[in-house]
């Protein structure tokens, strides 16, 4: 044998052990991240109980809501592809920048298009998702159906949307999700169907009119009245009666007169 032929023998074999080590290497290295997936949710039974597991048993009226919106969290992770990635092997802000991409990975439907939704999770809510399966399933199933409602109002009313705050701690007790409606600028027309129109205070200033010119007449019956009374009662009769205070008179004159005045636009 030449000695090209032997180099490229030697070479053949190389490549060919070399290739046999990489396909080794990548299906345990496959089967590596499958098996730390699959020992994540047994790792969390053998310490403690999941705090899904721990929701539903003081809470069993909500078993069957709490497992739909796990399954919808793990219909997130197969979707992304990533059910069998191992979080052992993550930093926590590798994780976080994992959940993250995945939250923003579940879409809304097109009547919550205008929302604007600011989540947030605690410290230790992050340690409990990272060890905690079931848990980190939760979390991600239910902003999943959040998403998912039909706002039947959308676009009603002025409504534009909503403000919407999502805050998850450790437990799903410690969950507090709170919306606020957004609407239009509305103050303006609102105003404008409270005007009222000239006609109307034209007529509310005739009433006013009216009601004081009525006011004055009566006040003056009854001063003229009073009058006639005492007169009668000091004997002079009706006969003599006369109107002995012209200052009052033209007190109510002048009140009669203002009143007038006051709606000289009639």
């Amino acid at each position: 044998m030449s000695s090209i032929n032997f180099v490229n023998a030697v070479y053949q074999r190389y490549t060919q052990v070399a290739s046999a080590k990489t396909t080794v290497g990548s299906v345990q290295s496959f089967s590596s991240v499958k098996t730390n997936a699959a020992n994540r949710k047994n790792n969390m039974a053998a310490n403690e109980e999941s705090a899904v597991t721990k929701y539903k048993k003081s809470h069993p009226d909500s078993k069957y809501i709490v497992d739909s919106q796990v399954n919808a969290g793990k219909a997130v992770l197969e979707r992304n592809g990533v059910s069998d990635v191992s979080r052992q092997d993550m930093t926590m802000e590798e994780y976080k920048q994992f959940i993250t991409n995945l939250m923003n990975s579940i879409p809304f439907d097109e009547t919550q298009s205008n929302n604007i939704e600011v989540w947030s999770i605690s410290e230790d809510g992050w340690e409990q998702m990272k060890k905690d399966c079931d848990y980190e399933a939760w979390v991600l199933g239910y902003t999943s159906q959040n998403r998912a409602v039909r706002n039947p109002f959308a676009g009603l009313m002025g409504n534009v949307g909503s403000f919407c705050t999502e805050k998850f701690g450790a437990s799903i007790d410690e969950h507090i999700g709170q919306g606020v409606p957004m609407t239009t600028n509305t103050n303006s027309s609102a105003k404008n169907k409270n005007k009222k129109s000239w006609w109307q205070e034209r007529n509310e200033r005739y009433e006013e009119m009216v009601e004081e010119l009525t006011k004055a007449i009566q006040l003056r019956h009854q001063f003229l009245r009073s009058k006639m009374m005492e007169q009668y009662e000091q004997g002079q009769g009706l006969g003599g009666f006369q109107i002995t205070n012209p200052i009052s008179i033209d007190n109510l004159k002048w009140k009669t007169s203002k009143a007038l005045q006051s709606y000289d636009f009639l």
